[in-house]
């Protein structure tokens, strides 16, 4: 597994290095040189044993270069049962592909907290935290507007319910297809 992991790490640096040669020979890129600012967020509904939950989760970040980043995500969500937020402040570096779609990574570190209202004597208030890097995709249809969305992460991250006397921990590697994030986002 730490080969496989190695090996995945490699090429996602070599293909970096290739991505900054490409930029080199391209007069522009649209997602660094038309703005250095971006607002907008995303919307999702999940529905897991009949219970719905619905996330809005409005973002913010500024470009510091050509390729970096750095914003930030407030995830506010809420179901019949559920309720919770997450403060997600991330360092993205972009791998510009074409001038209008471009490959990025970002590091993140998450704090969260909520509340299940269930019967279960295992859950209740929580908190939680996390640090991780998460892959993701971003194309511009305008010179202002531009989709993006993330797929898996791969990081540790620790939770605490009220009831529990000690925290659940666990190093994540988790590519699911079924859980795309999408967002759409406004560049000023």
């Amino acid at each position: 597994m730490k080969k496989l992991f190695l090996i995945a790490f490699g090429l996602v640096i070599m293909s970096g290095a290739q991505a900054q040669e490409d930029q080199k020979t391209q007069q522009s890129n649209t997602s660094s040189n038309s703005t250095t600012m971006w607002l907008g967020g995303g919307i999702n509904y999940t529905s897991t044993n009949g219970d719905g939950i619905f996330t809005l989760a409005p973002s913010f970040g500024m470009m510091i270069n050509e390729n970096m980043a750095i914003g930030g995500t407030l995830q506010l969500s809420g179901g019949s049962n559920t309720s919770g937020w997450a403060l997600i402040p991330y360092f993205r570096y972009y791998m510009p592909v074409t001038d209008k779609f471009s490959l990025y990574g970002d590091a993140y570190i998450a704090i969260a907290g909520g509340d299940n209202d269930t019967t279960d004597d295992n859950f209740g208030s929580y908190s939680a935290w996390g640090i991780g890097v998460s892959p993701g995709v971003q194309y511009w249809f305008t010179p202002q507007w531009s989709i993006s969305t993330t797929v898996g992460r791969v990081g540790y991250q620790s939770s605490k319910f009220e009831n529990q006397n000690d925290p659940d921990t666990k190093f994540n590697l988790n590519v699911d297809f079924t859980a795309i994030n999408f967002s759409l986002l406004y560049h000023f």
